[in-house]
């Protein structure tokens, strides 16, 4: 076989002119879609605070929650390190470091714990490339 038969081959190049167009297209959609909902996202209120006020009184909190856990374990740190070796082998040595570690895990959750950003909207649509049709004739 040497080359498509043209009937064949115009379908196709109309069909792929066809689905080139959707791609592009889909692309503005997206564009689009994510403009219109970031729009009326920022207009968006909850107990009378927008996204970005809640984020930034949620970052806060976070911040000053983080800062008096800190506090809190260098502190039960500092008690412990000025009792004799004796008082850590005792029942309320082991006992607090236990609790000293019970508030290093709350520390590490803290520390892990994501400040939050501003919400962005964004829709998976794969990388669309547009086809192209090879050669209706076989190159020899």
């Amino acid at each position: 076989m040497r080359q498509v038969k043209k009937a064949e081959y115009n379908a196709i190049s109309t069909n792929v002119d066809k689905l080139n167009s959707n791609i592009n297209r889909m692309s503005e959609f997206k564009e689009q879609l994510e403009d219109f909902l970031k729009s009326k996202l920022s207009e968006f209120r909850v107990d009378g605070m927008t996204v970005e006020e809640f984020t930034n009184s949620h970052n806060q909190l976070l911040a000053e929650t983080n800062e008096l856990i800190e506090a809190v374990t260098t502190d039960i740190d500092n008690y412990m390190s000025e009792r004799k070796d004796a008082w850590h082998d005792s029942g309320n040595g082991e006992a607090t470091q236990e609790w000293l570690e019970s508030w290093q895990e709350l520390e590490a959750g803290m520390a892990e714990e994501m400040y939050f950003d501003c919400i962005e909207v964004n829709f998976d649509v794969p990388h669309l490339e547009c086809f192209e049709l090879p050669p209706k004739e076989r190159i020899q």
